[in-house]
């Protein structure tokens, strides 16, 4: 279903590129600038953190405000809500589903469309393209809600367990139990230093609305820095327990969405 609706914006994008080359513009306000715009849509997730596995997915959804200060230039806020997850393997048992959620400031940047005259309407292909893209950065709080979700050790999690945690599954520890086995956190804040994004929003109806305003397809790369190791709930430490690396996590998301404009 998540495959379905993605391809079904990308042709929509597409075809809405090719629609408006060499068309005449046949009402005539859509040269206002809008300055509010609302977008939604859905992507998948990538996280990268303590746990190598390359290829496992999780899913999101996003939606973002804008207002524009500036043609070109927008302030906005987004939110989220979704998974990263990674999966184990034969040579690394541990596994992670994170259902996150996050939100936050951000600043969109359209540099062709900011240094544009802004006279008229855009002729070709290329045109569209170029004023539809633009890039972003901002910041995300996020919090990380793992429940059960971690993988510690075998039977970790049934209430009489009294066996020891490896160090390489250990994560934020919240208390230790009467047996002197570690309850780690399940539920901890991140934030990100910086969230990066680039894309394009490419106008489907722009030319042919009466009010002037329009819908766009949105299609979207954003990278999340975080400020911890924590997005997988492992820090992990070696037989010593000395603190395994010093790098923190970062998580993806590639999406596609609708963006309104009024």
């Amino acid at each position: 279903m998540l495959r379905t609706t993605l391809t079904a914006l990308f042709i929509l994008g597409f075809s809405a590129i090719k629609a408006q080359e060499g068309c005449p513009t046949p009402f005539g306000v859509q040269n206002e600038t809008k300055r509010y715009h609302v977008a939604a849509g859905v992507g998948l997730t990538h996280l990268y953190g303590d746990i190598d596995k390359a290829g496992t997915m999780g899913k999101a959804f996003f939606l973002k405000g804008d207002y524009q200060v500036k043609r070109g230039f927008y302030v906005g806020v987004e939110g989220q809500f979704g998974s990263l997850e990674a999966m184990s393997s034969l040579l690394d048992f541990r596994e992670t589903k994170n259902n996150y959620m996050a939100g936050g400031l951000m600043l969109t940047f359209h540099p062709f469309e900011f240094f544009s005259s802004g006279g008229g309407f855009e002729h070709s292909a290329l045109d569209v393209l170029k004023n539809s893209f633009y890039v972003g950065v901002g910041i995300l709080g996020i919090m990380n809600n793992y429940k059960d979700n971690v993988f510690r050790d075998d039977n970790y999690y049934d209430a009489d367990y009294m066996g020891n945690v490896p160090p390489g599954n250990y994560g934020p520890i919240d208390h230790y139990n009467e047996n002197g086995v570690p309850i780690f956190k399940k539920k901890i804040n991140s934030y990100t230093m910086p969230t990066a994004s680039v894309g394009v929003a490419v106008p489907i109806n722009r030319r042919y609305s009466k009010t002037g305003s329009y819908w766009s397809a949105l299609v979207n790369a954003q990278f999340n820095f975080a400020n911890n190791d924590l997005l997988d709930g492992y820090m992990p430490y070696d037989d010593q327990f000395r603190r395994i690396g010093t790098k923190n996590d970062m998580y993806t998301m590639y999406s596609l969405g609708a963006r309104y404009s009024f």
